[in-house]
């Protein structure tokens, strides 16, 4: 059967990070606020207590904020302190109509943190948070020379472009795009440090009709941490959580991404890496999403624990309405974890898990995928590439992969590699299609004892 992706999908998963990024303009410093009037009727008879006024909140909510100067935050010494830098942002419980916020960076901006104690360091740039509103617009955009955030403490460094968090709305539409440098360092000895980078994403948004979010990072970004317990996150225009009628994304990563742990011992490290995909949220769900860059993620650390790497472009999880994937990967991917007591690794492109009803994939891979683990209990390493798995009613794949997939295990016992291309497992019915095209290499190599090798191909397992 001949290979086909039908013309809307390819439309979507070629569009050019240079198209998205001419639709963001500078931002001029100007913001407005217009509030409501708001009226209390006057009692009659019988007597009571006066009422208090209705706070209505604000009708509308506008900002547009760019910083073209550089920003240096530097402390020292013992006890702590937080640092931060908001443009053009908001961040409270705000009500209102409508609410677009824009803000832009294209200066050096440094975060400098040296002794102990508990930091944290927050940039947030036409960012959204913890409000009820009825249309919600952001627009945030990093360039320039790039940010840095560095400590020697304990706490977390964020930084959220255009991102929408915690916040109930009709209508929410998110534009972010980062093209300058991102390095965020942690070098403590302390446990449960947390990295995060965000465009254009949106949290937990409730009560929403419809939610569109685009992202695009064109930019080297670095996070290395050499504490224990830590999380390491990377998320580039997904959906995460909430209750959106539909959510559509479009997201595009065509910089390199490296995540780097290095802590004294390995235990509860998490590496993640999401770009335009939809996790856990009720709806209809739409994704494009094309992945261009090197993506790198190295768990090195020795002692007991479990340490999990997760990579999501343009995948499903977790929704209750139809499932729509698009996504093209072509630049190389690899997963390393080594001295850990037990590994997960997974890497999930174009595929859909968990959803109640029709289901269709479409899914181009050029690139090298690679998974690497060493020593270790119970070791998991699997690969989804435009796969279906306990989903409902039809189901259509489509998918081709013309790059290698590797997968080795050294000095491991009851070691899992899963490789799924495709193919459909416990579907509860309907129609299935699928339409699947390898012709790169697959290696699945282990050594110990009680290891499991699987390799699907377009084929149907389960009910």
């Amino acid at each position: 059967m001949m290979f086909r992706l039908s013309s809307l999908s390819v439309g979507l998963l070629l569009v050019p990070a240079s198209v998205a990024l001419a639709q963001l303009k500078d931002g001029v410093s100007n913001t407005q606020l217009l509030t409501e009037r708001t009226g209390v009727s006057r009692i009659v008879a019988p007597p009571v207590a006066p009422t208090s006024p209705v706070n209505s909140g604000i009708s509308n909510l506008t900002t547009s904020g760019s910083l073209t100067g550089s920003v240096t935050q530097s402390s020292a010494g013992s006890g702590g302190g937080d640092q931060n830098l908001s443009i053009a942002g908001s961040e409270g419980e705000s009500t209102g109509n409508n609410v677009s916020l824009r803000g832009a960076v294209s200066a050096p901006v440094d975060q400098i943190r040296q002794g102990n104690g508990t930091t944290q360091q927050t940039i947030g740039v036409g960012s959204l948070t913890g409000s009820n509103v009825g249309t919600a617009s952001t627009d945030g955009r990093i360039s320039g020379p790039g940010v840095n955030q560095s400590s020697g403490s304990l706490g977390a460094q964020t930084i959220g472009v255009a991102n929408i968090n915690g916040s109930q709305a009709t209508t929410v539409n998110t534009r972010g795009a980062i093209t300058g440098a991102v390095t965020q360092i942690q070098n403590s000895s302390a446990i449960g440090a947390r990295q995060s980078l965000t465009a254009g994403s949106v949290t937990n948004v409730d009560a929403a009709g419809s939610v569109s979010t685009n992202g695009i990072i064109a930019a080297t970004v670095n996070q290395t941490s050499s504490t224990s317990r830590q999380s390491q996150t990377v998320d580039v225009g997904s959906v995460i959580g909430g209750s959106p009628g539909v959510a559509i994304t479009n997201a595009t990563l065509s910089g390199s991404v490296t995540q780097t742990s290095q802590g004294s011992f390995g235990s509860r490290n998490s590496q993640n890496i999401q770009i335009g995909s939809v996790q856990n949220s009720s709806g209809t769900a739409n994704t494009s999403a094309s992945s261009s860059g090197a993506i790198t993620q190295n768990q090195n650390s020795g002692g007991n624990g479990e340490s999990a790497q997760n990579i999501r472009i343009g995948s499903v999880e977790g929704s209750s309405g139809n499932a729509t994937t698009g996504a093209f990967s072509s630049g190389n991917i690899t997963q390393s974890q080594f001295g850990v007591t037990s590994s997960d690794q997974n890497i999930s492109v174009g595929s859909v898990e968990r959803t109640t009803n029709q289901t269709n994939t479409n899914v181009v891979t050029t690139n090298d995928i690679s998974q690497a683990a060493s020593t270790g209990n119970g070791n998991s390493q699997t690969v989804n590439v435009g796969s279906a798995q306990n989903t409902g009613a039809v189901v259509s794949t489509h998918v081709l992969v013309t790059g290698k997939l590797i997968q080795t295990a050294s000095q491991a016992q009851g070691t899992a590699q899963t490789i799924n291309l495709g193919s459909v497992r416990d579907v509860a019915g309907g129609n299935i299609t699928t339409n699947t095209q390898v012709s790169g290499d697959i290696t699945q190599s282990t050594t110990g004892t009680g290891q499991r090798q699987k390799v699907i191909v377009g084929g149907v397992e389960g009910r």
